[in-house]
């Protein structure tokens, strides 16, 4: 799984799990290494992430939640071919 912000990254977060009959159960932990400013200090966050839902070989529908950010949430993801960036 990969966080994008407006650019690519190409640190994924490496997740494990389970997958019977169309159910998938993922999760793993998110490791972000941030700067605060003004200081420049490196601080390193450390979250867990949990993924569980149906898959099938189009779609994904299920729950995505991530410790700390917000409650757990549902999402509808499809399959497509390419993925597209803009640059400014």
């Amino acid at each position: 799984m990969y966080v994008y912000e407006g650019a690519p990254n190409n640190e994924a977060i490496p997740l494990s799990g389970r997958f019977s009959a169309g159910k998938i159960s993922l999760w793993g932990k998110w490791v972000e290494h941030l700067t605060e400013y003004p200081s420049k200090k490196t601080v390193v966050e450390t979250r867990s992430v949990e993924i569980s839902g149906i898959l099938n070989a189009g779609s994904f529908r299920g729950d995505v939640k991530i410790a700390g950010l917000a409650k757990k949430e549902l999402v509808r993801l499809k399959r497509v071919k390419n993925t597209w960036l803009c640059r400014r």
